[in-house]
């Protein structure tokens, strides 16, 4: 299988652990669908490609432009908490109150990833 093909089945396990893991913590049909669909979109899914193709001991391979698109990923979507910090022009770091239904959201993201990739719950 190419590596665009072994991603897109690993993004649907995802998608499958995560849609458990948001039913169970009562979230709409709706965010279920949505979740991370922005990983489809060109920026983020080449980035995305190579490093898990290119991963070692089951991580993604870290590179800069991995990691451009996973501040892309995060910036767009509340469900991840680096998304509810800001940073002044003075240098100050403000967090912001996230709400619960991205809160839930994260949950079942982590708890989908702990699931699928043998992650441990907290890191």
């Amino acid at each position: 299988m190419n590596a665009h093909l072994n991603y897109f089945i690993h993004f649907l396990q995802h998608k499958w652990y995560f849609a458990r893991e948001a039913f169970y913590l009562g979230l709409p049909l709706v965010t279920v669908i949505f979740h991370d669909m922005d990983k489809l979109l060109p920026d983020e899914w080449f980035p995305h490609v190579k490093a898990y193709a290119n991963r070692g001991n089951g991580k993604y391979a870290y590179t800069d432009e991995f990691r451009k698109a996973m501040n892309l990923h995060r910036h767009r979507n509340g469900h991840h908490w680096q998304h509810w910090l800001m940073t002044d022009d003075n240098g100050i770091l403000y967090v912001l109150e996230m709400p619960d239904h991205d809160f839930r959201e994260m949950l079942a993201d982590r708890f989908s990833l702990v699931l699928l990739c043998r992650l441990p719950l907290l890191s």
